[in-house]
């Protein structure tokens, strides 16, 4: 009767241990964090593209990844975002992923951009922008696409 009562609650602390917490880095997949660029206080929505997640679950782990068009391609069905030259760009995602930000043309990306503390600024010149914001958690990496039309 022991060795029941011994196995059941071994049983019920293993399935409480593989529940879900809710978190950025945990959370099932695939990934469906959105993403969004903040400028002068208003939010604007990132496009998802590409995604690598991967979770274990107990002596497995699980892994999804896609391939989705590149930032240029999502670009042109993307409306842009105006914004006044040398203006602050942040971002507001789910826990706190590490951020690398790429400038893109109509072809390939052209380099990469300096992010400090979550932030840059736009171009002081005129001009169509794209960007892609690559966001790395423990779990997996997403690719978000923006646009900014700086007028």
């Amino acid at each position: 009767m022991k060795s029941r009562f011994l196995l059941f609650i071994i049983i019920v602390v293993f399935l409480t241990g593989c529940g879900k917490t809710g978190s950025a880095d945990s959370k099932l997949f695939p990934p469906d964090e959105q993403g969004f660029v903040v400028m002068n206080g208003k939010e604007y929505k990132m496009e998802k593209g590409n995604y690598y997640w991967e979770v274990k679950k107990g002596l497995t782990t699980e892994v999804t990844q896609t391939d989705a068009a590149s930032p240029n391609q999502i670009a042109e069905s993307f409306e842009a975002i105006s914004a006044p030259p040398d203006t602050e760009m942040s971002f507001n995602l789910v826990g706190e992923p590490t951020l690398t930000a790429y400038l893109w043309n109509e072809q390939e990306r052209v380099k990469e951009m300096e992010v400090q503390e979550g932030t840059f600024r736009t171009p002081a010149e005129k001009g169509r922008y794209i960007y892609e914001v690559l966001a790395k958690w423990k779990n997996g990496e997403v690719s978000y696409t923006y646009v900014i039309e700086v007028e």
